[in-house]
């Protein structure tokens, strides 16, 4: 059996830190890509 109460904490920490880098790259992407459709309209 796994330890949840030692693992936990690390993983939720690990997760969230992770989580949180992939939606800040999609947020640039997103916003690097809808800025550059606004070039190419004008």
């Amino acid at each position: 059996m796994v330890d949840w109460t030692m693992l936990s904490p690390t993983f939720l920490t690990a997760v969230i830190e992770w989580a949180g880098a992939v939606v800040t790259v999609f947020a640039v992407g997103s916003g690097h890509s809808a800025k550059h459709n606004e070039r190419r309209e004008q």
